[in-house]
């Protein structure tokens, strides 16, 4: 066994990997584990040969072990187990093919995942030879030992040198369970469902999914995240069988829409919200699925061992807002995406077809194991199937008819059916009879719950006359009594007696702070006394689900002590020869300015241009992220009506996220003037100086012009450097109008101030009618325009970079280039930001535009 201390890191892992040339995660330093639930995960390999790759969570790395055998739940079978090279905590969701001519090359699947229960300390087990733990996956459950094989005496020294364990199962109840089965495990991918060999070839069971659905000609369609509304059900009026319908169960859990296969995942709750960073174990299975753009419906639920929904546990996973919470969970207690029905896959709209056949093509393409299960059904038995799901303490089933197609609408083709619950109430009052009825009207009831009496409410319906005269008698002769409970509203009528007689009572539900609901007399009880009436289910499931988040309800993150994988490449590398700045110095520059820069991105689409080979090399823009972007880099999903796709646009929220995109070789920072809350309403409007082709020197009196005109008229004003040789003006909008308002004010004041200095502006977009004119460039002001980012670093000779300024700081001999990449922190640190105010300002836009009017006039 290898010393310990040369095991701790990730530097054999990363030594063996090159970073861009394999879609392996690329961690620079190990996570931390923390006190909460570890992961394991165990990959199925087949490089130089077949194998299998255990990886527990330990000191903050995956521990690795290389299995040549399938991991087995027999007691009888012991496994060798080879130690290998640590792997990053990121690489529980990794499964792809590597790359011909990398380390480790082959398809790999990820064979199983969840819970690792170490039952001693892991790290000091490493050294002594033997560590004891419990795993709780898909298909691994239960008590396992790694135990050292090297010679020697057993503790601190035994076996150095040697690499060699063996893996064995406990015998305990999962072993029973699994070998009373008498079948294998499942051979497949726990996040997509293929076998190693699929992976390899290409999914040519999807392939053949894709292809049919071309071959029928089914109708093409690119779909856009969110712009499909759910089919709704209707309530039946009662319970029914017919073979032209199909029965689910009614799951109760939060109902949501995926979006995405393929490397693509993104999540949507009824109501609009955007779940996708809550539950990254449905998204990294969505994502795995080899078919792309699809669109599936279903419920997120939290299975009990028994496989019955446990809401009181979803609404606790639900609530998590720490993304280290989350990760976690995502593993040691998943949620499972209940997938019912297919609305889209490879770009063809599904929804025409017939519900039997979405359901169809939905089977073929899910995975039997992982987050992801198809919600199975039964044809014809709906009554049967009501009865079972009552008995068994569920809310009901779901009939659809198989012939239905999808529409975004509450339907009748689709049927809610509940069993109403019975329960025993003791009668404690009765109201006199109204009308023409006889006997009493109606009779109050209450349970016993912590020695108290509690009102249930009162049942007037499902008497016979008979009936109706025998209770009134009874009744009437009992004394008076003083309710312990308040008395509920619209009781004066009541006539209140001691709680002796019970009634079992069938009713729709018991809403919290109010009485039952559809109350009807079964029968009397007189075999029961009132102190064993307890609290009833108040509807049929229990508590009837938790309550999914709507649009009132705050779905933001608190992103604190998660994993990163970040690898710097070329760090070395010069992007500026003259000044010998390198790759290394821009990313620490980015890093170092992260606390100025970042509040101009927070929640802004972010736009990269990169100079992979410097500021003298080619240049292209990159508005997409790849597929293989980190999961703790945030990304926006947008439609693009020029590309007729989605493009998903990167949101810098730390140091780390600049650090990645400068190591992408992103030189400048271009973003949004919009945030993602409200992508049409724009924080600030921009009159661009640019004096391309025109004498500098008029740059500074033409913005101390517009300056001078937006003070006038009321409306904050801001400068900053462009970076290069012009200047920026910035003025606040606080999202209180749209791209097109904001154009218009910027082009407004532009005309003003080319009115009053002709022969120095322009506002004419037409580059050969500018006469060497600056041109006030307020056609920036469009959805999707960007803004070079204060402190962002220019791609041209000396590193400038675009720095705010106060206004008095725009003199005549102002040098836009003097503030660069080596001398911008100086600055910054020792002032405010005197352009920062520009992020909240709401200026009264009504009264200012007013006012230019009336300017305007004037000059």
């Amino acid at each position: 066994m290898s010393d310990p201390k040369d095991e701790q890191g990730l530097d054999k892992y990363r030594a063996k990997r090159e970073g861009g040339a394999t879609p392996e995660p690329m961690a620079s330093t190990p996570g931390v584990s923390g006190r909460g639930p570890r992961m394991f995960v165990v990959h199925q390999h087949d490089a130089t040969r077949m194998h299998w790759d255990l990886r527990l969570e330990i000191d903050g790395v995956l521990c690795s072990w290389a299995v040549p055998k399938e991991p087995s739940m027999d007691p009888d079978d012991k496994r060798l187990a080879v130690k290998v090279e640590n792997h990053p905590l990121e690489y529980v969701h990794f499964e792809a093919v590597i790359p011909p001519g990398n380390y480790g090359a082959g398809p790999m699947i990820a064979w199983d995942r969840g819970l690792f229960r170490p039952l001693i300390d892991p790290a000091q087990g490493m050294v002594d030879g033997e560590i004891k733990f419990e795993l709780y996956g898909y298909k691994l459950r239960g008590a396992f030992t790694l135990v050292h094989t090297g010679k020697g005496t057993r503790g601190k020294f035994s076996g150095r040198g040697s690499n060699d364990w063996l893996l064995i199962k406990k015998r305990d109840e999962p072993s029973e369970q699994f070998l009373a089965a008498g079948k294998p495990l499942p051979a497949t991918s726990v996040l997509s469902g293929l076998t190693i060999e699929e992976l390899f070839e290409r999914a040519p069971r999807h392939q053949a999914i894709m292809e049919a659905l071309a071959t029928a000609k089914v109708p093409r369609r690119a779909f856009a995240y969110g712009s499909i509304d759910p089919m709704l059900c209707q309530t039946a009026d009662a319970a029914f069988s017919s073979d032209d319908w199909l029965y689910e169960l009614k799951y109760d859990g939060f109902r949501m829409m995926a979006y995405g296969g393929a490397g693509q995942a993104k999540l949507r709750y009824r109501s609009g919200l955007d779940p996708t960073d809550r539950y990254p174990e449905i998204t990294s299975a969505v994502r795995a699925l080899p078919i792309p753009e699809l669109v599936l419906d279903g419920e997120i639920v939290m299975l009990d061992a028994a496989g019955k929904p446990d809401f009181h546990k979803l609404s606790f996973r639900g609530q998590m807002h720490r993304t280290s919470e989350i990760q976690r969970a995502a593993l040691a207690s998943p949620v499972t995406y209940i997938v019912f029905d297919l609305l889209a896959a490879n770009g063809h709209d599904l929804r025409n077809l017939p519900l039997i056949e979405r359901k169809t093509l939905l089977h073929k393409l899910l995975p039997n194991i992982g987050p992801l299960k198809f919600s199975e059904h039964i044809q014809g038995h709906g009554q049967a199937l009501l009865d079972q799901v009552v008995a068994h303490g569920m809310e009901g089933v779901v009939a659809k008819k198989a012939s239905s197609p999808y529409k975004s609408k509450r339907s009748p083709e689709w049927l809610k059916m509940k069993k109403d619950p019975e329960a025993d109430f003791a009668v404690c009052g009765y109201t006199p009879p109204k009308g023409t009825r006889t006997g009493l009207g109606a009779l109050h009831l209450c349970v016993r719950v912590d020695s108290q009496w509690v009102w249930a409410g009162k049942v007037g319906s499902g008497f016979d006359d008979a009936l109706l005269a025998k209770l009134t008698a009874e009744l009437s002769k009992k004394p008076r009594w003083k309710p312990t409970f308040p008395r509920p509203e619209g009781s004066s009528d009541a006539l209140w007696i001691e709680p002796e007689l019970v009634v079992q009572v069938r009713y729709r539900e018991w809403p919290e702070d109010s009485a039952l609901r559809f109350p009807v007399f079964e029968r009397l009880r007189r075999d029961k006394k009132a102190i064993e009436c307890e609290m009833p289910m108040r509807r049929t499931g229990e508590a009837g689900g938790p309550k999914e988040p709507g649009p009132g309800d705050s779905l933001e993150l608190v992103v604190d002590s998660q994993v990163r994988e970040l690898r710097i490449s070329n760090p070395k590398k010069v992007f500026w020869k003259d000044e010998q700045i390198t790759k290394g110095d821009l990313i620490d520059y980015y890093r170092t300015m992260a606390p100025y820069l970042l509040p101009y991105l927070k929640d802004r689409p972010t736009v990269l241009h990169r100079y992979p080979d410097g500021i003298d090399g080619d240049m292209f823009y990159q508005k997409d992220m790849p597929d293989w972007v980190p999961p703790w880099l945030r990304t926006t999903t947008l439609w693009s009506e020029h590309s007729q796709r989605e493009i998903h646009y990167v949101l810098v929220d730390d140091a780390d996220g600049l650090a990645f995109i400068a190591n992408m070789a992103s030189i400048p920072v271009h973003c949004w003037a919009s945030r993602i809350a409200d992508l049409e309403r724009p924080d600030w409007t921009i009159i661009d100086l640019d004096p391309k082709n025109a004498p500098r020197e008029h740059v500074v009196p033409l913005a101390l012009a517009i300056h001078r005109v937006c003070d006038d008229i009321g409306l904050p004003n801001f400068v900053k450097t462009s970076g290069q040789s012009g200047l920026h003006v910035l003025i606040p909008l606080g999202g209180q109008c749209t791209f097109d308002q904001a154009r218009t004010l910027a082009y407004l004041i532009g005309l003003i101030i080319e009115r009053m200095h002709p022969d120095m502006a322009t506002t004419n977009r037409n580059p050969n009618a500018r006469g060497g004119r600056v041109y006030l460039d307020w056609g920036q002001n469009a959805h999707g325009q960007l803004l070079v980012a204060p402190y962002s670093v220019r791609p041209v000779s000396a590193a400038p970079v675009s720095m705010p300024l106060v206004w008095d700081e725009v003199v005549p001999d102002l040098d836009p280039k003097q503030f660069n990449l080596r001398n911008a922190l100086e600055r910054v640190s020792s002032r405010p930001d005197p352009v920062l105010p520009v992020l909240d300002m709401r200026p009264d836009l009504a009264a200012a535009l007013t006012a230019l009017e009336k300017y305007a006039k004037e000059s």
